[in-house]
């Protein structure tokens, strides 16, 4: 079970040439762990995840986007979700970049592409699993990302749900973006849907994340509920898979990559954004981001 280790297991570092899995504390300041972990070998050779406290969050639309009513998919009013006393989880601060990829399917071992990595569908990433399901570790699977990694590095990775997105997201904010409600061009990068941008570019969030606004939409864990989420789930490290309105062929999708457009209003660009595809779409504007849930 999870126990408090006084401030030295802010970050889990993931090896990617040994898949030795070690902790480390913030030393000095957040601004200090940002430096520290922007940099080359981290986006290519690492794998860094940020650790998120148990504790009550309030996420969902921002005062300025809560009414809004302007075609956008799946409403998500203010409420809040719990992470458990006992337990914490991780979220990588980067979205998986393509050498991240490359070095942990097998493909290219020495690849320096800081590029997000995207055309990967959830069911290729999760093996077709049930979104309630814990992935198994296999590392001589050559199909499936989270079937190898969990077989290589010896933990149980998966897709974070979209409550664990959007608090890791926010990271205590309550703005329509991470950095207040106008626009800012230092914390985003909005993309054409046939580019995507290396990571790691524009300013983090409070945590120390990077373009959890931007650069590629992010697949989530959960069936899409197509409804409000306001009430849907209260435990945020549980995936939704079944409820009233929820419809287990799409699979919802965070971050705002290529439809964060500020054209189109404040509630097309914010935290709260919800949009969808199908388990098998693999499309150039969709990545992920790794997240781990300590047992």
């Amino acid at each position: 079970p999870y126990v408090y280790r006084g401030g030295q297991d802010d970050y889990m570092i993931v090896d990617l040439e040994t898949w030795k899995v070690t902790f480390e504390g913030i030393v000095g300041s957040q601004e200090d762990a940002n430096a520290k972990y922007n940099a080359t070998d981290y986006k290519t050779k690492k794998l860094v995840l940020r650790k998120v406290e148990p504790g009550t969050y309030t996420i969902g639309h921002s005062e300025l986007t809560k009414t809004a009513s302007d075609g956008r998919d799946g409403i998500n009013t203010p409420h809040t979700v719990t992470v458990p006393e006992g337990t914490c989880y991780y979220m990588s601060i980067y979205e998986c970049s393509v050498a991240q990829y490359k070095r942990i399917m097998g493909t290219d071992a020495s690849s320096i592409d800081t590029n997000a990595m995207a055309t990967v569908s959830w069911n290729s990433l999760r093996n077709s699993a049930g979104a309630n399901t814990e992935i198994a570790g296999d590392k001589t699977n050559t199909a499936n990302f989270f079937v190898r990694f969990n077989g290589l590095a010896g933990y149980t990775f998966d897709l974070p749900t979209e409550e664990m997105w959007e608090i890791a997201a926010r990271a205590g904010c309550r703005t329509c973006h991470l950095w207040g409600d106008e626009w800012s061009s230092d914390y985003s990068k909005y993309i054409q849907s046939s580019i995507k941008v290396a990571v790691g570019g524009k300013l983090p969030n409070n945590w120390g994340l990077y373009d959890v606004f931007g650069n590629v939409w992010e697949w989530t864990r959960d069936n899409y509920y197509k409804g409000d989420l306001a009430g849907v789930q209260s435990d945020g490290l549980t995936p939704i898979v079944s409820a009233t309105g929820v419809d287990a062929s799409y699979i919802p999708y965070r971050g705002a990559g290529t439809n964060g457009r500020y054209t189109n209003g404040y509630a097309w660009c914010e935290l709260s954004m919800r949009h969808q595809q199908t388990k098998t779409y693999y499309g150039k504007e969709v990545g992920f981001r790794l997240s781990y849930i300590m047992p």
